[in-house]
């Protein structure tokens, strides 16, 4: 088995130190992340309906990964809210599609775990990008907005947040521990994105429907998680839920995407568990930024199994 700190260390040179990569235990995981120091999710995404321009190459020479993917996993292609750049900690954003997402995004990592040291698309994607850099500006690339919410619960005394199990057929990080819920942000007819994508999100992946405006003011910003492997942002926010609002001994997990679920103690031990038990191969990566932003948010040893990568 390859180490993470041995495949994701070129990443390091690539992006940064503006944006390096986080490290635990030794690991490197790919995903750099920007904590937040707003109030509220309102407004950290900036969503207009106008077209997202995509660089011509890079989407064609994309187009072989997403057809390969095609012939073995059943998908459709969606609208999807894709970043146009990063601007302090608001993201500008406009629409395009998940095929899209999947040629100029996805396909820049299976470039990297394949070719080792070549890299032409993301050559390309980093020319695109202009002088703001990839992880910044998302010009040319369908960088379409993850949504990650931390959702804590009262469990065996303390309180503890949600990680699922993706099912290994999913045509995107099979098998790996993400949190629940999460997913792609789409567009909302009325509301904040933000705000209506979590309440989607947490409809579909937990059957907890939380109606009314109340849900924005329960949603507390964590920041903004970047995938160094895809280029494309994930938003972090936590929601802690009330008694009652969820059965932890009986997790409700929708069963279209995850096959297990677990709590895991939101301290300083139970975060050092997650780095340990959790290595980059199982852990996507916007699961390891969301957790890294837990981590600088509560202050709970952030710092700790951090290493340089040079």
């Amino acid at each position: 088995m390859v180490r993470g700190e041995d495949l994701y260390r070129p990443l390091n040179a690539l992006y940064g130190p503006a944006h390096p990569p986080i490290v635990r235990n030794g690991l490197c995981y790919p995903v750099a992340i920007m904590p937040s120091t707003q109030r509220g999710v309102a407004g950290m995404v900036r969503y207009s309906a106008e077209e997202a321009p995509i660089d011509a190459d890079l989407l064609r020479w994309g187009e072989r990964h997403r057809a390969e993917l095609a012939r073995s996993h059943p998908m459709h292609d969606g609208v999807v809210v894709v970043s146009k750049e990063i601007l302090g900690e608001t993201l500008y954003a406009a629409r395009s599609g998940y095929y899209a997402m999947l040629s100029t995004c996805d396909a820049l990592r299976a470039e990297y775990l394949s070719e080792r040291g070549r890299r032409p698309l993301r050559d390309r994607a980093h020319l695109t990008a202009g002088p703001e850099g990839p992880v910044r500006s998302g010009r040319g690339r369908a960088a379409a907005i993850g949504i990650s919410v931390v959702v804590t619960a009262r469990e065996r005394g303390g309180r503890g947040f949600l990680l699922a199990r993706r099912r290994p057929d999913l045509p995107m990080d099979g098998n790996a521990w993400q949190l629940a819920p999460s997913g792609m942000v789409e567009p909302t007819g009325e509301g904040d994105v933000v705000v209506e994508n979590v309440r989607r999100e947490l409809a579909e992946e937990l059957h907890i429907h939380v109606h009314g405006p109340g849900l924005a003011q329960r949603l507390r910003p964590l920041g903004v998680a970047v995938d160094l492997l895809r280029l494309r942002p994930e938003v972090c926010v936590r929601l802690d839920l009330a008694e009652g609002e969820i059965d932890t001994a009986r997790l409700p997990l929708g069963r279209g995407e995850f096959t297990l679920g677990r709590f895991v103690e939101l301290s300083g031990d139970g975060l050092c568990g997650v780095w340990s038990a959790y290595p980059p191969q199982d852990l996507t990566p916007a699961a390891a930024g969301a957790i890294a932003l837990l981590e600088h948010s509560e202050n709970l040893g952030s710092e700790a199994g951090s290493h340089d990568l040079r």
